[in-house]
């Protein structure tokens, strides 16, 4: 990681610098602490409007979760009280915590054996659904069912991808839903790579007026700005909508 640094005002303390990475459910899973220049151009020498150019390595963990999208937070502190210097934006706002980017972390995504299997079905030349897993086949209303999806992607995706997951009335329109980016949004669908294969679990709630009865299970994949799915194409080739059935769930009455 370089990093350029433009001093503004003099500085009385000799501050350091942190890199964090923090991969699948915010873990750390990589850091790198250090004064600039490794020691030889300490803070309290700079003058303002100098610009350093420090490069550091940042070890990632060898059991890190992934394959995840990573974040790259970078700051200052005192190395002394162990406080941070705060950072704002270039219209004086407050950052909270300055994420610089995301960092894809690798890995080896074999099939997993899964317990049912979907119709196979593919989202706009991109990805893959080659599988799935429905939690229950029966729910009442409140409960919450987990859904596992198995993407396989086949191409390099152009954008962030948000999953629905819809149990549908008779008229087609969501009863209750569990939409979400793809893995609690540690991967986003930007970042995925042709060859990966990942499990992507959904909750559906489903919600406390659905009366009694069988619902299909609807998943698809829509860009969140526009609303827009991506079309579907089943397995001989030929356009299907917008959208995959995987199964039903019967909904009985509350108790």
């Amino acid at each position: 990681v370089t990093l350029f640094w433009q001093s503004l005002a003099p500085m009385q303390r000799d501050y350091s610098i942190y890199i964090h990475v923090f991969g699948r459910g915010e873990q750390r899973i990589g850091k790198r602490d250090s004064y600039p220049g490794r020691g030889t151009y300490p803070t309290r020498l700079w003058h303002p409007g100098d610009i350093v150019q420090d490069t550091f390595e940042v070890p990632i963990a060898a059991d890190a979760v992934a394959a995840a999208a990573a974040l790259l937070e970078v700051g200052l502190y005192d190395l002394a009280t162990m406080q941070n210097l705060p950072a704002v934006d270039g219209s004086n706002q407050s950052l909270g915590r300055p994420v610089l980017g995301r960092v894809k972390i690798a890995a080896a995504t074999p099939p997993a054996i899964v317990q049912r299997r979907s119709a196979t079905a593919t989202f706009g030349e991109i990805v893959r659904l080659a599988s799935y897993n429905l939690g229950a086949t029966t729910a009442r209303p409140g409960d919450r069912v987990q859904v596992t999806l198995y993407w396989d992607v086949i191409a390099w995706p152009d954008a962030d991808y948000t999953v629905f997951v819809h149990l549908a009335g008779p008229d087609g329109r969501a009863l209750s839903q569990g939409d979400g980016p793809p893995l609690d949004g540690d991967y986003p669908t930007s970042f995925w790579s042709p060859g990966e294969y990942l499990p992507d679990t959904h909750t559906l709630n489903i919600r406390s007026d659905v009366p009694p009865g069988q619902y299909p299970v609807w998943v698809g994949l829509y860009q969140l700005e526009s609303g827009a799915r991506l079309s579907v194409t089943s397995s001989d080739g030929t356009p299907a909508g917008d959208r995959v059935v995987l199964g039903t769930i019967q909904v009985e009455q509350a108790q």
